[in-house]
């Protein structure tokens, strides 16, 4: 488990850095996940032809992710803690830092 998780490091230092809730942190390492695989899945098919470095592209992407990040946390108030048994926010965020968006919700079968 340790070792598939050591390329999140570098990634989790970034939005500790940034004073993320542990929720957002979640969500964001959510995201940042979400990107690499995108990324990846293209690349392997071979849908980045063009000669355009695809390195400073994959940069490029997670730069403008982050300063998102940046934007949205410099410009909205931070939101209610959760009030979910489950919710990191519930927890501490040393706990949830261990957690980020590892976790899968556990889902209710529909009727």
């Amino acid at each position: 488990w340790a070792a598939g998780r050591a390329w999140l490091a570098p990634f989790e230092r970034v939005l500790e850095s940034l004073g993320l809730s542990a929720d957002d942190a979640i969500h964001a390492l959510r995201g940042i996940r979400s990107i690499v695989h995108g990324f990846g899945m293209l690349e392997t098919q071979g849908s980045f032809r063009t000669l355009v470095d695809r390195d400073t592209s994959f940069r490029r992407v997670l730069q403008t992710f982050v300063h998102g990040i940046e934007q949205r946390r410099n410009t909205n108030p931070a939101p209610a803690p959760s009030t979910k048994p489950d919710s990191p926010s519930a927890a501490s965020a040393t706990s949830a830092r261990g957690r980020l968006g590892h976790s899968a919700p556990k889902r209710q079968p529909r009727p």
